[in-house]
């Protein structure tokens, strides 16, 4: 939405069939057979948590009156419950200081995640890659789809090298509708955030089971610094895991192919779970 240049690929890569702003809310309605849905999760189609950040700055545009906001961050953001097609989600947002909102999320009657979005009227550096030489990767695509099953109509990594300090570099790929357009526009924020959480799932060291899915559980803080292009790509670094239990608390970066630094995450909360677990309307 927001965060493209390029409309045609907004349309194309986006979930939502309609969108009413309002003096301090947005209404979204979710179009079922949104192609961001396909692998989040096949059989089980449920809205990535990425996406609710991305619907929550049309929330606080609408209610600054300012088309020119963009996101600069997120911090203490939590996610109670699962957005699903046909569901209509409602976002309000308030002023919580200086230059930041707290926006509230609700789906079905009840919240489903809130945040605090950090925004800005500043356009990002951009960062443009030179040409190198990829890594010898110690995961391959084929590797990646195995320890993530239920995402591989949606995967956005293609190689995985485990350092000598045990953090993982994990390399993106551009999803395919933005590949489509030719990736002259800055990558999404929202798709810079779900590959470093597809990247997590590689740090937790393990393939997960065929009927378990990888969820978003909260983000402790996001922020942007730098835009790569679309076409381009972007590596992950996980450089803290520490699991509790069926969960971990992650930390790391996000950086351009010639190691500029995108993004930076802490205390980014991920969870396994039974695909029976998630809630599904008929």
């Amino acid at each position: 939405m927001v965060w493209f240049s390029d409309r045609a690929a907004m349309a194309a890569a986006w979930p939502w069939a309609g969108f009413t702003p309002a003096q301090d809310m947005a209404r979204f309605s979710l179009m079922p057979a949104a192609p961001f849905l396909a692998g989040h999760f096949p059989g089980r189609p449920i809205l990535p948590g990425v996406a609710i950040i991305d619907a929550a700055l049309m929330a606080c545009r609408a209610a600054a009156d300012n088309d020119r906001l963009r996101v600069g961050g997120v911090s203490d953001a939590r996610f109670f419950s699962t957005v699903q097609p046909g569901d209509e989600l409602t976002l309000h947002a308030t002023p919580a200081g200086d230059a930041a909102w707290r926006v509230a999320a609700h789906a079905s009657g009840g919240l489903c995640a809130r945040m605090t979005l950090h925004v800005t009227e500043r356009e990002l550096a951009p960062r443009r890659a030179a040409l190198h030489e990829l890594p010898l990767f110690d995961l391959g695509p084929a590797d990646i789809a195995q320890r993530l099953p239920q995402r591989a109509p949606m995967l956005m990594l293609e190689g995985a090298v485990r350092r000598a300090d045990g953090s993982w570099d994990v390399h993106g790929r551009p999803h395919l509708p933005l590949a489509a357009h030719g990736g002259l526009f800055d990558y999404p924020k929202s798709l810079i955030c779900e590959g470093f959480f597809q990247a997590a799932g590689i740090a937790l060291g393990s393939a997960l089971p065929e009927d378990a899915v990888l969820l978003l559980g909260g983000i402790g803080r996001v922020e942007f610094v730098a835009a790569p292009r679309a076409s381009e790509g972007v590596h992950h670094i996980v450089t803290r895991c520490r699991k509790l239990g069926q969960a971990a608390l992650v930390a790391g970066q996000t950086h351009s192919l010639d190691d500029g630094l995108v993004a930076q995450y802490a205390d980014v909360l991920v969870a396994v779970r039974s695909a029976d677990t998630i809630s599904h309307k008929a």
